[in-house]
């Protein structure tokens, strides 16, 4: 098939070619139904190590060729050529130990810092990931600890640190992976009663360690456990920790409190949803990256549309651009809106809640990354609870998009912010009257 085609491309020029070999010469789309594809695999084997470790990295390649979330799923051919040599063994994939490799999930190449766009929302967190990039392990911001909605970025820092520190020539052993992962290579560690080279692989093979979405380990206290004695082995042995999730440690469900303190204990860092400039910047970048060509009002139109994530704005990028591709046809405005009618909702209203969010900070005088963020004290929960309650008023977006464009609050955190916003106007009549006023100037700005 045509997109597995692309798909297939991608891998040989992204990965190393050991790796693809060992992994991928042998896999074939064996379907490709709406959002799922089905890939054929030679082994069992195979499919669980790609499973395990290439999943997401395969989903995110898919959605770049068609610009659309596609979930993976894996089936062993009937037919399949018999496998000639074994896989690797999974403790080779520490950076150090073989050329260029990594334990779990590859390195993205395109994750780098020369191609992460810095404004407001991640100016900080950039600087932070990139003092421990460029640092000996351990010796600043150990650990690290990421936070921030989906599609914000987070992963991009993860694999930038690794490429960075990979590049550095320094020799440091980097090892990448996301939680589930941990999770999984435990369980078979366990299974196949090998727990000792599973700590051997992690405790005494790492420099720098590198694990997304932690919040992954809720629940799971077996893991948790091995995970808190190699955190502490790993710290108490000067290596550089790096986690990143979506929500601060304090918050972290099912997650038990030593391990929450041992997050706690380091730096902790938040990347908020980028701004309306930052967003263009990353578009443009984009375009640049894919050799893209759209108009300016048509990047300025993705850009004022997507305000919910990173990942929504080049998916919508990516769409047009295989439109374009696939029918030889420039993008215009006109184009644009009708082929994203079902990203770009255009209100009615002819307000956004990004204009909602500006005015109502400039009446309280702060930033509006503050009223994205997660910061309680009253001078930012105000402006915050009135902006999602005209965010309400005014448009037409359902609590928990009105959520998501909030640094991706919980759709009943809008809902109690309106109700708030309701009583104290019945029992103020001059809040009443600032909230109509801000009403009237909201709308005048949109006339």
């Amino acid at each position: 098939m045509e997109v597995w085609r692309h798909v297939d491309q991608l891998l040989r020029d992204q990965l190393e070619p050991e790796d693809y070999d060992s992994w991928f010469s042998a896999v074939s789309l064996d379907s490709l139904d709406g959002k799922q594809a089905v890939l054929s695999v030679p082994s069992v084997h195979r499919r669980d190590w790609i499973q395990r470790h290439y999943r997401r990295y395969l989903e995110d390649l898919f959605r770049m060729v068609l610009g659309q979330e596609v979930r993976i799923e894996f089936k062993v051919g009937d037919s399949a050529p018999r496998e000639v040599s074994q896989p690797p063994d999974p403790k080779d994939y520490v950076e150090g130990r073989s050329d260029s490799q990594t334990v779990g999930l590859p390195l993205n190449p395109r994750y780098r810092f020369d191609s992460f766009v810095v404004g407001d929302g991640n100016r900080m967190t950039h600087a932070y990931a990139r003092a421990v990039a460029e640092n000996p392990p351990g010796e600043v911001y150990n650990p690290l600890y990421l936070h921030g909605g989906v599609g914000l970025g987070k992963t991009h820092i993860m694999h930038a640190i690794g490429q960075a520190i990979r590049d550095s020539g320094r020799g440091l052993r980097v090892a990448y992976l996301d939680a589930e992962s941990f999770v999984n290579e435990f369980i078979i560690a366990i299974q196949k009663k090998s727990r000792n080279e599973f700590q051997e692989r992690y405790r005494n093979n790492v420099d720098v360690l590198l694990v997304d979405d932690i919040h992954f380990l809720a629940g799971k206290d077996a893991t948790q456990e091995e995970f808190f004695h190699t955190f502490n082995s790993l710290y108490n042995s000067r290596k550089q920790i790096v986690v990143s999730s979506d929500c601060p440690p304090k918050n972290l469900p099912l997650i038990t409190e030593r391990l929450r303190s041992r997050f706690a204990g380091g730096l902790i860092t938040e990347i908020q949803a980028p701004d309306l400039e930052t967003r263009e910047a990353i578009l443009l970048m984009k375009c640049e990256q894919e050799n893209i060509h759209l108009p300016g009002e048509v990047i300025r139109l993705i850009a004022q549309r997507v305000q919910s994530s990173i990942r929504e704005l080049e998916g919508a990028l990516v769409k047009l651009a295989a439109h374009s591709r696939y029918t030889g046809k420039s993008i215009n405005i006109e184009v644009a809106q009708q082929i994203l009618r079902d990203v770009v909702h255009d209100d009615p209203t002819g307000i956004s809640i990004e204009k909602i969010q500006k005015q109502v900070a400039e009446h309280f005088r702060v930033k509006t990354s503050d009223l994205l963020g997660s910061k309680r004290n009253r001078s930012i929960a105000v402006p915050r609870r009135v902006a999602m309650y005209l965010s309400r008023e005014l448009t037409n977006h359902s609590f928990p998009e009105i959520g998501v464009f909030f640094g991706n609050k919980d759709h009943s955190t809008v809902i109690h912010a309106c109700k708030k916003v309701e009583s104290e106007m019945s029992e103020s009549e001059e809040f009443l009257k600032f909230i109509d006023r801000l009403k009237q100037e909201i709308r005048g700005m949109s006339s």
